[in-house]
């Protein structure tokens, strides 16, 4: 830099100026899943513990599989179906742009249906984050899987940052009882249950307890 009319004596080649800059490319956080399910339980995997599995039946996240799951939906109790909200994180300097979509694991498949993301892009500013609420809406008693996708745009083709993926999983299903007892059996057709009433004397009763179970 030089400036017109100051001593020539002074810095002759012109006044030096360290000039300091830093390139950023956009991206979202996509590898921290206590954070982005932070709604939700994070489990390590579907047979990592099946005492917890058995006890946990919808917003799961399981690790190993990428996969969340909205566990089992009767369609007639919840018409609307049920909607999740995943954290998405910008940790970065600059703001960024995602597009968000849900979809079938195969286009051509046809493969029941019903995951629905309202929300097609966002803009989230730097080091700050947005939620996006995804819905399951069930309509038959079926099994139900998709896949969901946050994609940033202009970012570089880098797995931590440029794409956050997994798998969508979900029921629909009907209520069902099961019968704990009797556990006796018709002999001739073993879908019949059977009671056994004891012998009883002309003018006494018996009673026999029936237990029905929430089989949903």
């Amino acid at each position: 830099m030089d400036v017109t009319g100051r001593d020539p004596a002074d810095q002759p080649r012109g006044i030096l100026y360290e000039l300091i800059g830093e390139s950023c490319i956009p991206g979202i956080q996509t590898d921290n899943f206590e954070a982005i399910f932070e709604e939700q339980i994070v489990v390590p995997s579907q047979s990592s513990n099946q005492n917890i599995t058995a006890m946990i039946n919808s917003n799961v996240f399981f690790y190993e599989e990428k996969m969340f799951s909205f566990g089992t939906l009767v369609p007639s109790k919840s018409p609307e179906g049920i909607c999740e909200k995943f954290k998405i994180i910008n940790p970065n300097k600059i703001p960024c742009s995602v597009k968000f979509d849900v979809r079938k694991r195969n286009p051509a498949s046809n493969e029941n249906f019903a995951f629905e993301c309202p929300t097609k892009t966002v803009k989230i500013h730097p080091h700050e984050h947005t939620y996006v609420k995804v819905f399951f809406k069930p309509t038959i008693m079926a099994q139900y899987a998709g896949i969901f996708e946050a994609i940033v745009e202009n970012g570089e083709q880098n797995p931590k940052t440029h794409k956050l993926v997994f798998d969508l999983r979900g029921e629909g299903a009907l209520p069902t009882i099961k019968l704990d007892k009797p556990s006796s059996k018709d002999w001739f057709n073993e879908s019949t249950p059977l009671l056994k009433f004891p012998k009883v004397r002309v003018g006494k009763t018996a009673v026999l307890p029936i237990v029905l179970k929430n089989d949903g």
